[in-house]
Formats: structure tokens, C-alpha cells, sequence
């Protein structure tokens, strides 16, 4: 009786993966070629319903909520007022909640409004104006306190 002996061969081949990347997709990685980056909410940078690129899909036939889908300043995952100028819709409702929170409503400094800070005019979001600390060392009037830029929420 003969033995045969069968040798197997096995090809190697070589592949070769993008680079996959997580993390804000706004913010350029700078990692070579072949990297596809997918943001914190797990969206690509070409999903046509968050062109922003900030993980919020657009209001209407996207079903999202993302209330200004071209600036991704503007979503819902805003929790600190924006000192930006706003510079379309929603106009400085930088959180998608339906309202403009100025980080200092205007007060008049009086009686009923010691130790408050405020705007010494009504001030627009992202808006330079003087600013004031209602003193009660001096029956509650404005204490110049330099000026300040209006943040909104």
C-alpha cells in the first residue's frame, strides 16, 4: 500500500479596512486617507438628514428634531448659552425648545432688584452692551460693571 500525501496550499491575501473613527464629526481628523468618521450619535458624515454633521437629524421628513440641520450650533444637545449672534432660524433658540433664554433678562435696577445683574438696555442674543450690578449700597442702582455679551439658550 503507497501513502499519498496531500498538500494544501493557502493563499494569503491582504486586506485592507478603512480606519473607522469616533467622536464629533464637525471637528477635521486628520488621520490620512481612508477614514470614514461617525460622530457621537452614529450618523455619517453624508447622512442627508443631519447635514450639520452634529448628531441631530432635521425636524420635518427626517423625523428629527434638529431645528436649524445647517449650523450645528443649533440642536437640542445645547445645555450653556451660545454668545454668538444668531444669524438665521430659530434665532437664538440655540436649543431647539421653542424659546430665546437670554443668559440676562433686562431688569431695571430698582427696589425690588438688588444684587441683580443686568444689561442696561434689552440686549440680543450674541449682542456687546453695558452691563450693570444693581447695588443695594446705593438704594439699589445700576453699578457699572463694564460690558458684557448676551449668551441665549
Amino acid at each position: 500500500m503507497r501513502a499519498v500525501v496531500v498538500l494544501a496550499s493557502v493563499a494569503l491575501v491582504a486586506c485592507t479596512f478603512p480606519d473607522v473613527q469616533f467622536g464629533d464629526a464637525s471637528v477635521p481628523i486628520d488621520t490620512g486617507t481612508d477614514v470614514v468618521v461617525v460622530n457621537e450619535a452614529g450618523t455619517d458624515a453624508n447622512d442627508p438628514c443631519d447635514k450639520d454633521h452634529d448628531g441631530f437629524k432635521a425636524e420635518g421628513s427626517c423625523g428629527g428634531n434638529d431645528c436649524n440641520d445647517d449650523d450645528p450650533r443649533v440642536n437640542p444637545g445645547v445645555k450653556n448659552p451660545v454668545y454668538d449672534e444668531p444669524d438665521a432660524a430659530p434665532f437664538g433658540d440655540w436649543n431647539c425648545d421653542g424659546k430665546v433664554v437670554p443668559d440676562y433678562p433686562f431688569i431695571a435696577c430698582g427696589l425690588n432688584t438688588c444684587n441683580a445683574q443686568t444689561f442696561t438696555t434689552n440686549t440680543g442674543c450674541g449682542i456687546t452692551n453695558p452691563f450693570v450690578t444693581c447695588n443695594a449700597a446705593v438704594t439699589c442702582a445700576g453699578t457699572d460693571a463694564g460690558t458684557k455679551t448676551q449668551g441665549c439658550l
